[in-house]
């Protein structure tokens, strides 16, 4: 992809928010999810790997990482994070999937928008 001449990258389809990756309309999303969604999109997926970027979010959110786990095979992701938030005065769990193309993701704090086929641990 070409570079402009201040250096950004111009964009495109494909390197813009996806309509169907954004949250409905009227659904709440806390600040934590959009946090751990900036810190992680702030991250080189492909030159860190999944694990090295989401560890990086973390450490960026005074976060937790709880888990990452392989999603099965059948399911619409790759990986599936889970990472405990504070805001302070309560903790929240924020869960990051890794699509099957190894460099899209979606944030989540509604473990029910995650199919994977089957259960999440528990928490």
């Amino acid at each position: 992809m070409a570079e402009t001449e201040r250096g950004d990258t111009p964009l495109t389809e494909d390197n813009m928010t996806r309509p169907d990756m954004m949250p409905e309309a009227g659904k709440a999303v806390s600040l934590e999810v959009v946090e751990v969604e900036l810190a992680l999109g702030a991250q080189d997926i492909v030159a860190d790997g999944f694990e090295g970027a989401l560890q990086k979010a973390v450490d960026l959110v005074d976060g937790k990482l709880i888990f990452n786990i392989r999603a099965p095979e059948n399911s619409d992701y790759q990986r599936v994070a889970a990472i405990s938030v504070s805001d302070g005065s309560a903790e929240q769990t924020v869960f990051v999937t890794l699509g099957n193309d190894g460099t899209t993701f979606a944030v989540t704090a509604d473990k029910s928008d995650i199919n994977v086929g089957g259960d999440l641990p528990l928490l």
